[in-house]
């Protein structure tokens, strides 16, 4: 069972997630590409679009922020 926040009703991991800097499609849809700087999408309404992806960011404390896409090619989205 996971701990959900009372105010979203959102489990804390993806809460988590999205405050860490986590790309997420903006609609549902499959994916048509995964690239190095993007995922491009076909969403369920008919149009297409692009998710971008961070690679080598700079962020503070001499960090870097870089996405690693979990999808492949064909994969459904919500």
């Amino acid at each position: 069972m996971r701990n959900l926040d009372a105010a979203t009703g959102m489990d804390m991991d993806t809460k988590l997630g999205k405050l860490l800097g986590t790309q997420w499609a903006p609609k549902a849809g499959m994916v048509k590409a995964v690239r190095e700087d993007r995922i491009d999408m076909l969403y369920d309404d008919g149009t297409t679009g692009s998710v971008p992806l961070y690679k080598n960011f700079p962020a503070n404390a001499k960090g870097w922020l870089t996405n690693y896409p979990k999808v492949k090619a064909g994969d459904k989205v919500a």
